[in-house]
């Protein structure tokens, strides 16, 4: 482009000057959270957490559209606590899925005049296409879903978390 040594001119001149590329990456663990039973063993007008009675290991199953995906912890290694205290599964004990999402703009401005400028922008949210879950179903009382992530997160603007891409052009004057 202008100002180089190479194609500082001509049609290849306003093809290859002034590209940019911008990103943000977001890596994160999974939240914690608690596994709860569907009774009051303590008597205190909500659900106790279970008792951990099995190792806990990740829920087994496939991944489907319907029924959701394997996220969480099995419901095999809980049961309810007996009446007079509450289970022995600490306090988000357990973690969900994991998060990693990239985006990226890609923008390339083009000289028109001396004061007027075309900027044309690429942008891409989660660039990869990774499937973000949501926290996996906690609740004793829900046993199809206790370990299983049946919804995706969404974004900041409350749309899915799918890939999207978005072209836009802007005159600058």
């Amino acid at each position: 482009g202008p100002g180089h040594k190479l194609l500082s001119s001509g049609v290849l001149g306003k093809v290859f000057e002034s590209w940019e590329l911008a990103g943000i990456s977001t890596f994160q663990t999974g939240h914690p959270y608690t596994a709860f039973g569907n009774v009051d063993t303590e008597h205190t007008g909500v659900s106790s957490r279970l008792d951990l009675v099995g190792k806990p290991v990740k829920a087994t199953g496939s991944c489907t559209a319907v029924d959701g995906c394997p996220t969480g912890v099995s419901i095999d290694a809980f049961g309810i606590a007996p009446f007079g205290r509450g289970g022995n599964s600490g306090r988000n004990s357990f973690s969900g899925p994991g998060y990693s999402n990239w985006d990226m703009v890609l923008s390339k401005r083009t000289k028109i005049h001396e004061s007027m400028n075309l900027e044309t922008r690429f942008e891409f949210f989660n660039l990869f296409n990774q499937v973000q879950f949501a926290m996996p179903g906690s609740a004793w009382s829900d046993p199809g879903t206790f370990g299983i992530s049946t919804s995706t997160i969404t974004r900041p603007d409350g749309t899915t978390s799918a890939r999207q891409i978005q072209v836009g052009m802007k005159l600058h004057f």
